[in-house]
């Protein structure tokens, strides 16, 4: 019998990427004297050049913008995080026990080597094989294609939107949006996805 498969999303669903991201950008902030304001605004001009966000390649426009610290490194920087701030130890119990019965993939925008380095420095990558791992720069339809999922998918993002969109082109894919770590909910939904607060309560749908 075919084990169910499960495809998680990474930034803000497995992972607190926005608390990670915001500690990310204290540092800088304290190490370039730079205002919140100024970093922000920075920020914004990289969001509109760049699909995804990747810390090399945003200290490398800074430094453009302003001038830097040689100091300053990323690789330095989320070497000496303690990650188990950025992750729900709900989520390792839970893993543990759907491995068993399920195929665990993981399906997640960004910079590849800023994300494989949060798999490996959190501890999912005892979860999720590397052949299990999609990484993608634009967009995750396209990134689904050459995977052929067949049979009823289970999709766990954080993104409503996003969701629809992949729901929309995979028929087979089963909508969960976990809003653990974002209180990103729409006003109004004309569909019947399933919405989850917690990773307890995320467990207990993924059991049924």
């Amino acid at each position: 019998m075919a084990m169910a498969t499960i495809i998680f999303d990474l930034d803000d669903t497995l992972l607190n990427t926005a608390r990670l991201k915001k500690d990310f950008f204290n540092m800088l902030q304290r190490e370039t004297n730079l205002s919140h304001e100024e970093l922000r605004s920075c920020y914004k001009k990289f969001s509109r050049q760049e699909t995804t966000f990747g810390p090399v390649a945003f200290l490398k426009y800074l430094s453009i913008q302003h001038p830097i610290a040689p100091s300053i490194n990323s690789e330095n920087f989320f070497s000496s995080l303690d990650w188990s701030h950025y992750i729900d130890r709900d989520l390792f119990h839970a893993l543990e026990i759907l491995k068993n019965d399920h195929e665990l993939w993981i399906l997640t925008k960004g910079e590849s080597s800023f994300q494989q380095l949060k798999i490996q420095k959190t501890g999912l990558n005892h979860f999720f094989s590397p052949d299990r791992v999609i990484v993608c720069e634009n967009s995750k339809c396209e990134a689904l294609v050459p995977h052929n999922f067949s049979g009823d998918i289970i999709f766990v993002n954080d993104k409503y939107h996003e969701t629809r969109e992949v729901i929309s082109r995979y028929k087979n894919f089963l909508p969960i949006i976990f809003s653990g770590f974002s209180k990103l909910t729409p006003a109004k939904r004309d569909d019947n996805y399933q919405f989850v607060h917690s990773f307890e309560k995320l467990f207990e749908v993924l059991k049924k």
